[in-house]
């Protein structure tokens, strides 16, 4: 009887096999970014064409958020161009315009962002900011921005200088063709 005994529970046993452990998730995909761009980009830098635009960068090692800044240089004796809206009658629409345009009335101060991640498919994000229209309300615009060259300590984002909206503050239907221009950074 004793025999019968460890024979049921070596059967017992047997039967009660553990499940599989379950597979471990599949690895994240490689980042993919330009030479030099996993370095840590947090800190000050200025546009190399126009040193007065400077962009105070924060870098957790994922994302790179850069906030646009425009200064008056010292001893200017001009009033600062700031980001501004180009449109001169409800019927134009507005826009922004990051660059100098003499003759264009200014619209204050607009906060600009750039908020890129370091991804599979590149060093991609956008460019985010409110745009005071004509008519009287702020349209946010949100348009692709791509960092392209890291190299010799300075930075290379692709990425539109410029908006037009509708009354409605939706963009015009056609866009601009072609690549967008190229912005250089360099630490000041």
């Amino acid at each position: 009887m004793r025999e019968v005994r460890w024979v049921l529970l070596g059967l017992a046993v047997a039967g009660c096999q553990r499940p599989p452990l379950p597979a471990p998730p599949p690895p994240a995909p490689a980042v993919m970014v330009p030479e030099g761009c996993l370095a840590d980009l947090s800190g000050a830098w200025v546009h190399s064409d126009d040193p007065s635009f400077r962009y105070q960068g924060v870098d957790d090692g994922g994302t790179l958020t850069l906030t646009v800044v425009r200064v008056e240089p010292p001893g200017a004796h001009f009033r600062p161009r700031r980001f501004r809206d180009a449109g001169t009658s409800p019927s134009d629409g507005g826009s922004f315009d990051a660059g100098p345009a003499d003759g264009v009335p200014d619209a204050g101060q607009r906060a600009v962002h750039l908020v890129l991640d370091r991804t599979a498919h590149g060093f991609v994000g956008q460019t985010r900011l409110s745009v005071h229209h004509p008519q009287g309300k702020d349209c946010d615009a949100v348009f692709p921005a791509e960092v392209v060259d890291c190299r010799d300590g300075g930075l290379v984002i692709a990425a539109t200088a410029q908006v037009s909206f509708a009354g409605d503050c939706r963009p015009p239907p056609q866009l601009p063709s072609g690549p967008p221009p190229r912005h250089a950074l360099r630490r000041p």
